[in-house]
């Protein structure tokens, strides 16, 4: 079929169906999903837009930033537990691993009229 022909086939065709101009053809990729996002028009339009936009963008930030400054973000079932077991037991943890000077501590008391 020549290209005149087939040419004259899809006229044919757009008479016969109809045509409603651009159709919305779904991309193929994500980042033609992106692209074709109307980031200008919601980020002008809407407070909430703006504000969620903001959120995200700190919380991305953050999520690149604190890797690279070695902390440790992974969220595991043992990291879940031990972070449950830091708040029950936190403060008995810290008297184990800084032992409190009991003499040091009534000195003060002494100097300072408590009890």
């Amino acid at each position: 079929m020549s290209t005149k022909k087939a040419l004259a086939a899809i006229q044919t065709m757009k008479i016969i169906y109809g045509s409603q101009g651009r159709q919305n053809i779904l991309p193929y990729h994500y980042l033609g999903m992106v692209y074709r996002t109307p980031w200008r028009f919601w980020y002008s339009n809407s407070q909430v837009f703006r504000w969620f936009s903001r959120i995200m963008l700190v919380a991305f930030g953050a999520s690149v930033y604190l890797p690279l400054r070695g902390v440790d973000l992974s969220y595991t079932p043992y990291t879940i537990v031990h972070h449950q077991l830091d708040h029950k037991f936190g403060h008995w943890i810290e008297e184990m691993r800084y032992p409190v000077d009991e003499k040091r501590v009534e000195e003060y008391k002494k100097t300072h009229g408590l009890k």
